[in-house]
């Protein structure tokens, strides 16, 4: 991310809470079987609005789950892995210079918190540029950028075993 950026105008455009489970579940509350989450894809090239992309994760690989590393496909032979530990953020901007996907998991549930936030004001224009949209924040309620900053001072860290530190944030 461009530290030099004037983030105060950013709001939250969109945010999922997923669980992804290996073997599957099947019925009909659950996720298109022909939806492919383990694509490479750019998260602003799928909805417009998205500017700025955040994964917080709510579980542990291996003890949790297996598989389900995030890739950054740099497309220079660089790419690079990033393995989901509870409590890790990850921030990139969701722009084509963050193409990126998840290894499939191959045991577990992985959970996670999905965020986006941009600069547009939804309300007019539809945030999934097919007129729908999120609902605006109420006359004299915080900001999403109030909510976000709350949110990450108020996570509690993991301490990892290896460091003894706190668990880390991973800014791309």
């Amino acid at each position: 991310l461009d530290s030099t950026q004037d983030f105060s105008s950013l709001r939250l455009v969109g945010s999922v809470l997923r669980q992804v489970q290996w073997p599957p579940l099947v019925g009909p509350k659950q996720m298109d079987p022909n939806h492919d989450t383990f694509v490479a894809h750019v998260d602003g090239a799928n909805v417009a609005a998205y500017k700025y992309s955040a994964i917080l994760y709510l579980s542990e690989q291996e003890s949790d789950f297996g598989g389900g590393d995030l890739l950054f496909l740099d497309g220079d032979g660089t790419d690079r892995s990033i393995a989901p530990e509870l409590g890790r953020l990850v921030l990139f901007s969701s722009g084509f210079e963050n193409l990126h996907k998840v290894d499939p998991l191959t045991r577990g549930t992985r959970l996670m918190l999905g965020l986006w936030f941009g600069h547009e004001n939804i309300g007019g224009v539809g945030a999934f540029g097919d007129g729908r949209n999120f609902e605006k924040p109420s006359a004299g309620s915080d900001d999403a950028d109030s909510h976000f900053q709350a949110m990450l001072s108020s996570l509690t860290r993991k301490t990892s075993p290896e460091s003894g530190g706190p668990g880390d944030f991973a800014l791309l």
